[in-house]
């Protein structure tokens, strides 16, 4: 009976330790796939960065051409078209 419980007791430790080896390898598979979702994030994030950048210097660009092509020569005309435009 000695011998019986003493194998027994070696199966339960060998059980023991390959559920802590599963729940290891669990737990490092968790974070592997945790570090890709947060790679992942930080490239949208970086993306959206460079998107409204790029966005805000081609709004910039249309702003200032438009303001450029409007000279005093023909600031009275544009005001009197303007007003015609709200008096209606």
């Amino acid at each position: 009976m000695v011998r019986f419980s003493v194998f027994s007791l070696r199966q339960s430790a060998n059980e023991a330790d390959r559920r802590r080896r599963t729940t290891l390898d669990t737990m490092v598979e968790a974070f592997n796939t945790l570090l890709v979702y947060l790679l992942i994030a930080a490239i949208n994030g970086w993306l959206l960065i460079l998107w409204y950048q790029y966005n805000r210097r081609r709004t910039h660009s249309r702003r200032h051409a438009r303001q450029a092509s409007l000279q005093r020569t023909n600031l009275p005309a544009v005001l009197t078209l303007r007003r015609r435009l709200f008096r209606r």
